[in-house]
């Protein structure tokens, strides 16, 4: 899949060796979760493959790598205009770096930005992804403070 796509993109051999090393990654990431749903006799199915991949496997579907193949052939039709890959990696990122501070019982005292500047962050994402999404966790955020 990698040489089919590396063929109709023009790439240079830098940019070449990144999109090999990242597809590389995540076809690693992909053959880990397959395994995992092996060793806990799950169905192989592609709910389950999405469901149970990493968090930072679709973190790296952001990757700068991935502009020319996914983001400017299929992905800015699917979002709207706000929604840049490069803006969307760097929010990301920051999410994946919180939540593995607090999944790993990490210090989250030094953080980058308040607890509510966080969610604030995330209900935006979620806006410029869809507005249906944003309203439905802003209503839920809401239900649980009130709770």
């Amino acid at each position: 899949m990698v040489d089919r796509i590396l063929k109709t993109t023009s790439a240079t051999e830098k940019t070449r060796m990144e999109i090999e090393k990242i597809f590389s990654i995540q076809e690693s990431m992909i053959m880990d979760t397959i395994k995992r749903l092996k060793e806990e006799n799950k169905p192989i199915t592609n709910d389950y493959i999405v469901s149970r991949s990493l968090f930072s496997f679709w973190t790296r579907l952001f990757n700068r790598a991935y502009e020319n193949i996914l983001w400017d052939k299929s992905l800015t039709n699917i979002f709207n205009k706000q929604f840049t890959r490069n803006k969307a990696e760097h929010i990301l990122n920051e999410f994946r770096w919180l939540r593995n501070r607090i999944a790993h019982n990490g210090c989250v005292i030094d953080m980058k930005y308040s607890p509510e500047i966080y969610c604030n962050k995330i209900l935006k994402l979620l806006e410029i992804i869809d507005p249906k999404l944003s309203a439905w966790s802003n209503k839920q955020i809401d239900m649980e403070l009130l709770g």
